[in-house]
């Protein structure tokens, strides 16, 4: 886990910063609302299936199209926004956005569709990597990880947006996607409404200032001191923080492909393991429901319109689903937590294991950071400590509880011990239960 120390330089209330710094990372994120609702337009696909007559296979390529949209997107984002600024990138984003939106509606043949999507998925490539790397050059430290955490949270409303605009559309078309509903079809309806979004997303990032690194990457520096004053407050020592960021920039090598070549298999160790974990991501199956989820319903019998609005609600539980019991532990007490997790998961509570190096550390990190790992609304929380009880139990509340041995030999397997003790995934388990149950009285 990496460990972040404060400086007392840029610590402040948030009652003292500007504006943008709630407002510029907040416009910025809208860009992941908008691209988790234009890729994979789901409801669509039987609509355009029946109106160009194509088969499962081609239907596929056509989703498919947006993705290779993406991978062209996310390889020129760094180079162009580098050049041109970020807030010209955004824009860009959202005009291929909005053209994408606008030619998918209106396509004259499924293949002209693949274009328009892939357009948009350009536009996906673009968005999804400078938003990321506009909040964390203009957000304030004490702030950028509470405020890039509402990227999952827009992931998430702009699915659950896209099923409800994609079943109202299709309710005023009798619950068909393939049925007309004035001069177009249902389908292209459902295509054209990501042109909404899209314009917000340019008005939106219109309001926001340039990111001050690029400023000052440009020798724009009394345009970057400006940002700077607005965004971290005015009492700020302007300056010294594009000293700081001009210094930063010189440092920085630039990355070259030939770094990540090396090892036994061609690549680096890392490398592979990064692969690794992008293809089983995809194994878990979440983007077949999210691409497909009407379809598969019909599969099984359910009609169009009913189809749409199970979509719906399975993005409604997104939302509302969140973690409602976190397991402490350090070391080997890892493994019994996740253990633990399992079970308690299997009983349908979602848990969190947190695991830390150490809790001085933990405890000189900003109290944004903090709360991001032990969020204060949830108070079932349970210590798992191998050893006496005295590290992480300040952190498990009223309701909270401590699963620990006092102290045990070293001569046997530490496994032995601690099914000896009691000290078992198990106990774990049912500790966090009492402490879920304490939290409901």
């Amino acid at each position: 886990m990496a460990v972040r120390r404060r400086s007392a330089r840029r610590e402040k209330k948030i009652d003292d910063l500007g504006w943008d710094v709630l407002d510029s990372p907040l416009l910025a994120q809208h860009r992941r609302w908008v691209r988790s609702i234009h890729p994979a337009a789901p409801g669509t696909f039987t609509g355009i299936q029946h109106h160009f007559n194509v088969s499962s296979g081609e239907t596929g390529t056509i989703v498919a199209s947006a993705l290779l949209g993406s991978a062209i997107g996310a390889a020129i984002a760094g180079r162009l926004a580098d050049r041109i600024g970020r807030l010209r990138v955004m824009h860009i984003a959202a005009a291929l956005f909005a053209i994408s939106a606008l030619g998918s509606s209106m396509p004259f043949s499924v293949w002209d569709l693949g274009i328009w999507r892939v357009f948009g998925g350009i536009a996906i490539g673009l968005a999804s990597l400078i938003g990321p790397t506009y909040i964390a050059e203009v957000a304030p430290a004490s702030h950028r990880g509470r405020l890039a955490s509402f990227q999952q949270a827009a992931i998430v409303l702009g699915i659950t947006a896209s099923q409800l605009v994609n079943w109202a559309i299709a309710q005023g078309a009798d619950g068909k996607s393939q049925n007309p509903l004035g001069p177009l079809d249902a389908w292209q309806w459902m295509l054209m409404a990501a042109v909404l979004p899209a314009i917000g997303y340019y008005v939106l990032t219109s309001r926001i200032p340039e990111s001050p690194h690029f400023l000052v990457a440009t020798g724009r520096l009394d345009q970057a001191r400006t940002v700077l004053r607005d965004v971290e407050g005015p009492g700020i020592d302007a300056n010294a923080r594009v000293s700081e960021i001009g210094h930063s920039l010189r440092s920085d090598e630039k990355p070259r492909m030939r770094e990540l070549f090396g090892g036994r298999f061609g690549l680096l160790p890392i490398i592979w393991a990064g692969i690794g974990l992008a293809v089983f991501q995809q194994f878990v199956g979440i983007n077949v429901i999210f691409y497909y989820s009407s379809i598969l319903w019909q599969s099984v019998g359910i009609d169009q319109s009913s189809s749409l609005l199970i979509s719906l609600s399975t993005s409604v539980v997104n939302i509302v689903g969140t973690v409602v019991a976190i397991l402490i532990g350090t070391g080997s007490e890892v493994q019994l937590a996740v253990e633990a997790r399992q079970q308690l998961q299997a009983d349908g509570i979602p848990t969190r294991v947190v695991s830390m190096p150490s809790v001085e550390w933990f405890e000189e990190q900003d109290q944004a950071y903090r709360d991001r790992v032990l969020p204060r609304e949830v108070k079932a929380r349970v210590a798992v400590e191998a050893g006496i009880a005295l590290t992480w139990y300040r952190f498990v509340g009223e309701d909270g509880r401590i699963v620990s041995l006092e102290h045990f030999g070293a001569s046997a397997d530490a496994k032995v011990l601690y099914r000896e003790f009691g000290f078992s995934a198990e106990a774990v388990a049912a500790a966090a239960r009492e402490s879920l149950a304490a939290t409901t009285h």
